[in-house]
């Protein structure tokens, strides 16, 4: 299944396959790298960002912000998308739009930006 990763250690939009043979749940701990995942932000009614639900309580000098969302997020962030069922399906926005609507920050400027 097409994923997009948001890597906040190397500062890349990236697609990615998830293997839908798989515990889906055990690959988005693997991508994000955490135990414990959140929707963060609905991109659209098929599309959403998921990090890491406690990465604001993990020292990280790592963040992104994806426009139009409500705050910075820690750590990586992983687009995927859902059916009606609630199932995970291919996401339908692009790594390049993505890329587009990404900001990398610091812990200074999440500071500076959004206090």
């Amino acid at each position: 299944m097409k994923a997009i990763l948001i890597d906040v250690f190397n500062k890349t939009v990236k697609e990615i396959n998830l293997d839908g043979n798989k515990d889906m749940l055990d690959q988005w701990y693997h991508v994000i790298k955490t135990d414990v995942v959140e929707v963060a932000h609905y991109i659209t009614d098929h599309d959403s960002i998921l990090v890491d639900e406690i990465g604001l309580l993990k020292p990280t000098n790592h963040f992104f912000f994806y426009e139009g969302a409500h705050q910075p997020f820690a750590g990586n962030g992983l687009i995927v998308g859902t059916d009606e069922e609630g199932e995970t399906v291919d996401c339908e926005i692009s790594a390049e739009e993505v890329e587009n609507n990404v900001q990398f920050l610091n812990w200074k400027e999440v500071l500076e930006s959004f206090s």
